[in-house]
């Protein structure tokens, strides 16, 4: 599986979570794959920052913007890896939740 697949495939699975599911990502780690994402498809932010009182748009700015100079390729992998370690974080809350259903 190519590092391009991977990405796709990384994507796929955060666009599909559920909204009401067990698991629910904190708006930082959302952020960090929005940053990523964008990084990884746009390359590195040359957008102007968004005006103070656009409060949604200066995060993902924000996000997008500290990843500096990182190159997409890097950012495909840096996605895919934290997708990795919420699988973790996931697998162990399910985990959790079927030992307290019985």
């Amino acid at each position: 599986m190519t590092t391009e697949d991977k990405f796709q495939a990384a994507v796929n699975i955060i666009r599909s979570l559920p909204k009401d599911g067990p698991y629910q990502p904190s708006h930082d780690m959302m952020l960090k794959f929005y940053g990523l994402y964008k990084q990884a498809v746009e390359g590195p932010c040359t957008e102007p920052k968004p005006a103070f009182y656009e409060v949604v748009r200066g995060y993902k700015w924000h996000a997008w913007h500290s990843l500096g100079t990182m190159t997409k390729a890097e950012a495909k992998n840096c996605y895919v890896e934290e997708l990795k370690k919420m699988s973790t974080i996931l697998c162990e809350k399910l985990n959790f939740l079927m030992f307290l259903r019985h």
